[in-house]
């Protein structure tokens, strides 16, 4: 397995994580989008995160070439959306990307939508083996990297949830 691989299965457990929240809580979501004009439904926003879950479930059951480059569209429409929504000055309390009014989106949420989208260009194009295609031959081994891979993803949703807070709540103290 590689770091690609590695990463790809990151990216997709956070989109399966996104996924999940925002088909329980499309509100967030639907706001976000409303604030940035785009005055869409929150049933359409849930019907795009039961495909999120699908792409993101997918990618880290398989590492299909379709869906990990479907997976790549998705972070760099993730990326656009962020980017603009910044660079236009909206004003988005939450970006809603977790379901959830849980902080305003930044340049870090650019940047890792940005990463995750190259990750995803790279091993659609490249040969990668799936990350867990070794689970059911090597046990010990693929849990580990469920554990490792479960835990980075917790630390990115944490990153892209908690920091911006804390951040902002250190600057007006």
């Amino acid at each position: 397995m590689t770091v690609v691989s590695a990463l790809v299965l990151v990216a997709a457990l956070v989109l399966v994580w996104a996924g999940l929240a925002k088909a329980a809580r499309p509100h967030g979501t639907a706001r976000a989008l409303r604030a940035a004009g785009l005055p869409l439904h929150p049933q359409f926003v849930r019907a795009v995160a039961v495909l999120e879950l699908a792409v993101g479930a997918a990618v880290a059951g398989t590492s299909d070439r379709v869906a990990v480059a479907a997976m790549a569209v998705s972070y760099a429409g993730f990326t656009l959306f962020v980017a603009v929504a910044l660079r236009k000055g909206s004003v988005l309390s939450s970006c809603g990307c977790f379901g959830a009014a849980d902080a305003p989106p930044t340049p870090g949420h650019v940047l890792v939508n940005a990463a995750f989208a190259t990750v995803a260009g790279v091993a659609a194009v490249a040969e990668t083996t799936p990350a867990l295609a070794g689970f059911w031959r090597h046990p010990a081994q693929g849990i580990a990297l469920a554990l490792v891979a479960i835990v980075a993803t917790g630390l990115v949703v944490l990153a892209l949830t908690r920091l911006p807070a804390l951040s902002a709540a250190s600057r007006s103290s």
